[in-house]
């Protein structure tokens, strides 16, 4: 049954009770009676009525077998006296949670139902009753448990016997706090110069007045608008985009790794996030992290001193200067709109430079030279119709079904690494600028 619970819990939950009824330690072999018999489990003591246990006895249904399981011998429409229940040890929530049973029964309409005890009587309240459909089939059950606090719950027979229960999960929400990255990477930073990253946080099953980011680097700063950096911001309830500063100006050249620690105002729900920065030297040659030459990429080889354009093999374009200049920021892409790029034919008889100025003076000099090919993938549309772009809280992946995707802030930081898996591709993120680098094309995308 592991399994089965595997895939109907939440990662963000913790187990208050769980019991196959195998265990024959636990469960002796009992045919059941009108009469209350108490069990006493690892996870508590459980109160049975005209319930019998059968530990080591199977049932195979659509060629399931479940060994160990209760049976509830007699019940109606309505909770008799003579009605099977199980109920469970008292137990305590968060913020709600799930009680999951896995049941069966050889006949059609027999119906279990999940009951909560208010302190004067027992309850259905939301909890829906549920009913054999067809004959000699497991079923597996999901009530969702509401609210916090002790609570006590049984499992009743709303229906004449036998109804068989195989299995019983019982789970509290865990408070925790997400992120959209566990280390955020910037790199290379040259010294004196400032990097800014964006990571998306989500409290989940947590009641708290605000969500709270601190940070005890001194070259780290943190911000919830994107404007007003300090080293603690105080987020709202629910989460949100946090901007990350970093700031190279008193840094040596090297790696630096810090963190900047989130937590729940009055939970006990922190998380630690992991800043990594590469710091190179200021009088190093300018770099630009990316090159958007009117939509096709610009892939940049420091080491052969070289930008490689990628283009359609359709594309024309007629040349009319082979010389481009332009001045960059060291942490931002850069886009030319106004440029010319050979014809296919012309590829490689086209040799024009590209001069790369830094913000503080310094420059460099690359080769600019094409290829005939947009780097799609195989099987995807074709070039001219494999975009991406940038809408309100998301990136669109078109046409590039079956590639995987890096996200980059302007400032250099990895957010995300994407697979698409369709041809119409969504990646919700949070308003900003974004470097999108998939399959040898490199994008610069604007979320509103």
């Amino acid at each position: 049954m592991a399994l089965l619970f595997a895939a109907l819990q939440s990662q963000a939950s913790t187990v208050l009770y769980s019991d196959d009824f195998s265990n024959s330690d636990v469960w002796p072999e009992y045919s059941g009676n009108s009469s209350i018999k108490e069990v006493e489990t690892p996870d508590g003591k459980l109160i049975t009525y005209n319930v019998a246990f059968y530990p080591t006895q199977y049932k195979t249904y659509d060629g399931v077998k479940m060994t160990g399981y209760l049976d509830f011998r007699a019940g109606g429409s309505t909770v008799t006296a003579t009605t099977s229940y199980v109920q469970f040890p008292d137990m305590t929530f968060t913020n709600g949670g799930t009680f999951t049973v896995v049941y069966g029964a050889g006949s059609t309409n027999k119906k279990l139902q999940l009951q909560e005890w208010n302190g004067t009587e027992w309850v259905n309240g939301d909890y829906e009753t549920v009913t054999t459909v067809k004959s000699s089939k497991w079923y597996t059950q999901n009530w969702t448990v509401e609210g916090s606090g002790t609570k006590r719950l049984r499992l009743v027979l709303l229906s004449s016997g036998h109804l068989y229960i195989a299995s019983v999960e019982v789970a509290t929400n865990s408070p925790s706090i997400s992120s959209s990255q566990d280390t955020i990477i910037v790199n290379p930073l040259r010294q004196g110069a400032l990097a800014d990253s964006v990571i998306t946080l989500t409290p989940e099953h947590v009641d708290l007045s605000a969500l709270s980011a601190t940070t005890a680097s001194e070259y780290i700063s943190l911000s919830a608008d994107g404007a007003s950096f300090s080293n603690s911001v105080v987020m709202p309830s629910d989460g949100g985009s946090l901007y990350v500063r970093v700031d190279a100006s008193a840094l040596e050249v090297g790696t630096y790794t810090d963190s900047l620690k989130l937590y729940a105002v009055g939970a006990s729900v922190t998380r630690t996030v992991f800043v990594k920065t590469t710091v190179v030297d200021k009088s190093s040659e300018a770099y630009v992290l990316a090159i958007d030459l009117d939509g096709y990429l610009g892939d940049i080889d420091l080491s052969a001193e070289s930008i490689v354009i990628a283009i359609g093999a359709d594309a024309v374009f007629p040349i009319t200067d082979s010389d481009i200049s332009v001045t960059v920021s060291d942490r931002a892409s850069y886009d030319i709109t106004e440029f010319s790029i050979p014809s296919a034919g012309e590829l490689d008889s086209a040799s024009p430079k590209i001069t790369v100025t830094a913000e503080d003076g310094t420059s460099k000099v690359y080769s600019l030279s094409f290829r005939s090919d947009a780097g799609v993938p195989t099987g995807a549309d074709e070039a001219s119709s494999a975009t991406v772009s940038g809408v309100a809280g998301a990136i669109v992946f078109s046409s590039f079904s079956g590639a995987q995707a890096e996200v980059y802030s302007l400032g250099g930081g990895k957010f995300i690494t994407e697979n698409i898996t369709s041809s119409y591709h969504i990646l919700p993120l949070p308003a900003g600028v974004y470097v999108v680098r998939v399959c040898g094309r490199t994008f610069k995308v604007v979320v509103r």
